[in-house]
């Protein structure tokens, strides 16, 4: 979620260093994969963010973001990609879920899987995706209070 996010940012903080080139195929129990020959190439070495937002700042955008910024129902979680991954024009396996009767939330791809293979996922309103928003929630109310127990240090906890 947090690499998702800082591509995400109007100033990235990271560059996106997959692509479809120089990808070596595997079969790991059954099933394919695509490993990257060269995860970082030299051109990805250069990248230099403009970004100049604090830890804490960027912590606050991040909890901001996924809270009410990030539609989930639409987009993937997918950190190989430049362009966000729409979830149901881009991904075959969303049928699965539509026809398990799953409504899924924060859909992760699988990084080395490249007929879009969802990872991971939470399902909407389980007790784990539940429990995260009700602790992103109330975390970006300590910082916006000014807890100085969340918020020291340009938001590094030295505890």
């Amino acid at each position: 979620m947090t690499i998702y996010f800082l591509r995400r940012l109007n100033f990235p903080i990271l560059p996106v260093f997959s692509s479809k080139n120089n990808l070596i195929k595997t079969t790991i129990e059954n099933k394919e994969y695509y490993l990257e020959k060269l995860l970082i190439n030299k051109n990805d070495t250069k990248f230099k963010s403009e970004n100049n937002d604090s830890i804490a700042l960027l912590f606050i955008k991040w909890l901001i973001f996924y809270l009410y910024l990030f539609k989930e129902e639409y987009y993937c979680i997918d950190i190989k990609r430049k362009k966000q991954l729409n979830r149901y024009s881009e991904m075959k396996y969303m049928n699965y879920f539509e026809t398990n009767n799953k409504q899924v939330v924060y859909v992760f791809i699988d990084m080395f899987d490249y007929t879009y293979n969802p990872g991971a996922y939470f399902e909407r309103n389980s007790t784990p995706h539940n429990n995260m928003i009700k602790i992103m929630k109330s975390t970006l109310k300590q910082c916006l209070d000014g807890n100085e127990n969340i918020i020291q240090n340009d938001g590094i906890n030295n505890e």
